[in-house]
């Protein structure tokens, strides 16, 4: 608010306000006060002390009245069918057919004990509710996320003093990686806390000009912030209800290998940070406005599958304790699995029955069909080929890139390293692409060259084209935590969603890019 007496100002004097105008929206010194008091045009308007309007915020204070779309004229109209506020030249060019237009004077007549005043104001208190729980709630995640960190590095701890000096490098190699990690999620979940904070500000501001100026403006210049205020809170609860959609609890979760108490040499890491989310206001009683949602590029739907064409067995079947790795389908219908516990695969059918065991001198990070007679393998520093007619080990394509998943089309090989990059090969071992990704997920690549890969955070399939493009092109509020994909000859791809349980297809991929 200025310090000056606006009447004043504008015939070049200056002098100190002691009043303020409501309905002019402007400062008046004494001389001013007195003569706006005794005119003709102004002595109905509202008139108070300049301490009684000292805390309203300047975006209040300086509300104009003057129309938008002829700032030569005053508001002089309200029009219900439009709900907007005109002046006398807008009444012709937009308001012909309006039979409702109602002055400003008789609209805003008792707007303080006004019902949509009540409810603006009960509105703005429920959002900062609404809003101060999520920032208790991401607190609360940071306390989590603390003694989770504490406890995974009590964890780690106990891991290495059991094993040998051998083992400092990638002991420390976690510790750094779990501090990322949680670094990740703590300024995640600060700049959420931020955001939020903000918000409540401007709506405490809000909250503060009305119960002011319910006291002390008058009718119209509270009708007219309280049309300047609603859609600026009507954006407040569209953000409040895409919060409560789309907030998760980030969780910090620790994989440890197990070979490691027996097979020490061979174990590359104690294990993985990684950060999951999970949603616990689901299900809960918030508000619930209107959003607008995402849509994808592409067509998609969830599969189901018959019950007589799901077929399933329990590992132990092929040998006790035993964990699988990853598999796949041979040309004759049988599974090819590699054991995540020992070096060595397994043949078998879809119920596991008429298995054998292959043993290797290795223990495999991953596999995937080639063709007829050759499945490609990784054991986490070379690519081999298998040969499923006589099911043993075959020619080796590559020794010098690290990998730990694999897929493979039309004589293409793509491999992830655990640094994040995908490197596509041919069968010759010849690199044709290196791709750097942000995120650490799953990939697959079809017969035409695409590659996909999924970012598990955001819940999320992105594409890599044989002509260097890249883009998002799936993401569905029904996949969570995608954690495996392929490709058929037609070019849909199908990604399983771990934590959402299910399966989805992704199609509209068939011609070739």
């Amino acid at each position: 608010m200025t310090s000056r007496c606006a009447s004043c100002l504008r015939g070049g004097d200056v002098e100190k306000p002691t009043h303020w105008c409501s309905d002019c929206s402007e400062p008046l010194c004494g001389d001013c006060y007195r003569y706006h008091m005794k005119s003709k045009v102004s002595t109905k308007h509202k008139i108070i002390t300049i301490a009684n309007v000292s805390d309203l915020s300047p975006a209040v204070l300086n509300l104009s009245y003057k129309c938008k779309i002829h700032p030569d004229q005053s508001l002089a109209f309200f029009c219900p069918s439009h709900d907007m506020m005109c002046c006398v030249s807008c009444i012709p060019q937009n308001h012909k057919q309006c039979d409702q237009l109602i002055t400003l004077d008789n609209e805003a007549e008792n707007v303080k004990r006004s019902k949509f005043l009540q409810a603006l104001e009960m509105r703005i208190q429920e959002t900062k509710l609404k809003l101060t729980e999520f920032v208790k709630k991401k607190n609360e995640n940071v306390s989590v996320l603390n003694d989770q960190k504490d406890k995974i590095q009590k964890e780690i701890g106990y891991i290495r003093k059991s094993i040998s000096d051998h083992f400092d490098k990638i002991e420390n190699q976690l510790y750094n990686a779990l501090t990322r990690a949680h670094d990740l999620c703590h300024r995640t979940l600060e700049e959420g806390i931020e955001q939020i904070q903000e918000r409540l500000n401007k709506m405490d501001v809000w909250h503060k000009d009305i119960a002011t100026l319910k006291e002390n403006a008058s009718d119209v210049h509270i009708f007219t912030v309280v049309k300047t205020i609603q859609p600026l809170q009507n954006k407040q609860e569209a953000y409040l209800n895409t919060l409560q959609d789309e907030y998760s609890k980030l969780n910090i979760e620790f994989i440890g290998e197990e070979a490691w108490r027996h097979l020490i040499a061979d174990v590359p890491s104690f294990g993985e940070i990684s950060v999951t989310e999970s949603n616990p206001a689901k299900g809960k009683d918030y508000l619930h406005f209107k959003r607008n949602n995402i849509a994808t590029t592409l067509s998609e739907q969830l599969i189901k599958i018959p019950e007589n064409r799901i077929f399933n067995f329990v590992t132990a079947k092929l040998d006790k304790g035993t964990k699988i790795r990853s598999g796949c389908f041979l040309a004759d219908n049988r599974l090819l699995l590699a054991s995540f516990n020992d070096t060595c695969v397994y043949v078998c059918n879809k119920d596991g029955d008429k298995k054998k065991k292959i043993p290797l001198h290795f223990k495999l990070s991953d596999l995937s069909f080639f063709d007829k007679q050759h499945v490609i393998i990784g054991t986490g520093s070379s690519i081999r080929t298998f040969k499923t007619s006589t099911l043993s080990l075959g020619e080796c394509i590559s020794d010098s890139i690290r990998n730990d998943v694999i897929s493979s089309a039309n004589n293409q090989i793509a491999i992830r390293s655990p640094s994040g990059t995908i490197s596509v090969l041919d069968v010759t071992g010849k690199l044709l692409r290196e791709l750097k990704v942000r995120s650490y997920g799953y990939i697959t690549i079809d017969r035409f060259g695409r590659v996909y890969y999924t970012n598990n955070a955001k819940n999320e399939v992105h594409c890599f084209y044989p002509n260097g493009s890249h883009k998002c092109i799936y993401r569905h509020e029904r996949l969570k935590d995608p954690s495996g994909m392929t490709t058929d000859d037609a070019g849909n791809v199908y990604v399983a969603g771990h934590l959402s349980h299910n399966i989805h297809k992704i199609s509209g991929q068939g011609k070739k890019t």
